[in-house]
């Protein structure tokens, strides 16, 4: 190996990579050069540091400014910001096919971005656990469960496609490198006790007029369809109908009108779901489902 004035004892052979390291130390002046990790020669500079040793808009690879030229390949290059002590030269060796390893100071530790939060679901629902983490890659992800690993759980996203109560618990998500772990918070999945209710209210329809039957849901969110039936004097009212607004479809079973009762089923369309919330039928607010009417005999 040879530099401006200096010679090693490295020996560089033809058609075979080889991993060249070069330590300045501008405090104690001194330039140690290594050939596959290995000491070959090290040589102190007088002065302070010019642009011998430090990069310019341009730097030459094989090659000085005189036209004395080689030819060569580069696999990679890495510049470090300190000075690195001989042993950790030593530790990084020959050169590799992935070119040159990180040692574990420039290596940087997972952190979390986004970490988990709790869901609170219904039973047979599903629910997504998502972390977002950054660090040197490659990262390792990895699920828990009240502290025992979720199995072929290790992607950063946790999908339960239908939440039961064996499924329900603490959960944490564990990222990994070379360089350390980080673990979330947990993150609690429960299911929800409160209770979808449907109640059929009553009305007074004087004689010879009609009236729709009120309805009032309890909904949890995201029904798209209910059903109920109502139930009726055949002596004195007789079912009119039933009709759908806003898009939506009413259907009646009446093979029971005789014995005084109807079974009424309403879908939303498709793609449209209720909001959590008391939903009052036929109308609630500016939002209409539709009707079901009787008429006095």
């Amino acid at each position: 190996m040879r530099g401006e004035g200096t010679v090693g004892a490295g020996l560089v052979t033809l058609d075979v990579w080889h991993r060249l390291a070069f330590a300045v130390n501008a405090d104690a002046g001194l330039v140690a050069a290594f050939l596959d990790g290995r000491l070959v020669h090290r040589f102190s500079f007088p002065g302070v540091l010019d642009g011998e040793y430090s990069l310019g808009p341009e730097a030459l690879l094989f090659t000085e400014n005189n036209s004395q030229t080689s030819v060569g390949s580069v696999n990679s290059i890495q510049l470090y910001e300190r000075l690195l002590a001989d042993a950790e030269i030593e530790t990084l060796g020959g050169p590799t096919a992935a070119g040159l390893p990180r040692s574990q100071q420039d290596m940087s530790p997972p952190s979390l971005v986004v970490a988990p939060i709790s869901e609170t679901v219904r039973e047979g629902e599903a629910v997504t656990l998502t972390a977002v983490a950054r660090g040197t890659p490659p990262l390792v992800f990895r699920w828990q469960r009240n502290g025992v690993d979720v199995p072929e759980a290790v992607s950063p996203q946790l999908h339960l496609p239908a939440v039961s109560a064996a499924e329900a618990g603490d959960y944490a998500v564990l990222v990994s490198n070379t360089a350390g772990t980080v673990t979330s918070h947990p993150a609690t999945v429960s299911l929800s006790t409160e209770e979808r209710l449907l109640t059929v209210g009553s009305v007074e329809i004087p004689r010879g007029q009609a009236s729709n039957v009120p309805v009032v849901l309890h909904a949890l969110g995201g029904e798209s369809a209910a059903s109920w039936s109502v139930q009726f004097d055949p002596e004195q009212l007789r079912f009119a109908g039933v009709t759908g607004v806003g898009g939506g479809t009413a259907l009646a079973r009446t093979t029971d009108l005789g014995d005084g009762r109807v079974g009424i089923a309403f879908a939303l369309p498709p793609g449209q779901a209720l909001a959590a919330g008391t939903i009052r039928w036929p109308t609630s607010g500016s939002r209409r489902w539709g009707g079901a009417t009787f008429r006095s005999r």
